[in-house]
């Protein structure tokens, strides 16, 4: 553990631990993404008894479905990403950033394929409130319609529940969505 080693470094110190162990989370999920395609590729979990990757994956790993379910997801978009699972490799961008470009290269694959590099690099600088605006500019330039029926899609996904709590509180929880600006 780190602890002994990180008491009483400077905030500066500690921040670059973070990006270093960020960067390497990056690197990690990406040598896991390339092995879950090979696994796919070569049916693996079927040889070994499983009735599906996501279920070998939750033998393996202990992971819930959903989250097995989307690290396939991942291994399966970076095959038609090639920039994006560079960058990924590289440590550059992580893995719900990749998950984001992925989204982008669904609706569009052949313009994404062009702008991949540029789109790659601009996700890579953003903040992480500049992200989803990024790729929303993008998604308004390269199909309206298709950015437009997205927008209204997540719009009827939009709810908001209240529940009483134990002790006479009551609990707030909701998904709404901010059109783009």
């Amino acid at each position: 553990m780190l602890s002994a080693r990180t008491q009483g470094l400077a905030p500066a110190a500690l921040g670059d631990l973070l990006r270093r162990a960020a960067r390497l989370d990056a690197q990690t999920g990406a040598f896991r993404a390339g092995v879950i395609a090979e696994a796919e590729r070569t049916d693996a979990a079927r040889k070994e008894g499983f009735s599906s990757t996501a279920a070998w994956l939750m033998a393996l790993s202990g992971d819930p479905a959903a989250v097995c379910r989307s690290q396939i997801a991942v291994a399966e978009a970076l095959g038609e990403m090639p920039a994006t699972r560079e960058a990924f490799a590289a440590g550059e961008v992580s893995e719900s950033r990749v998950k984001a470009l992925a989204q982008a290269q669904a609706l569009c694959p052949g313009q994404f394929a062009q702008d991949e590099a540029s789109l790659v690099a601009r996700v890579a600088a953003a903040s992480p409130q500049q992200v989803p605006k990024v790729l929303a500019t993008w998604k308004r330039t390269t199909d309206p319609q298709a950015a437009e029926a997205e927008a209204e899609q997540l719009h009827g996904l939009r709810g908001l529940h209240l529940s009483p709590g134990w002790l006479g509180m009551v609990h707030l929880s909701g998904d709404l969505c901010q059109w783009p600006s």
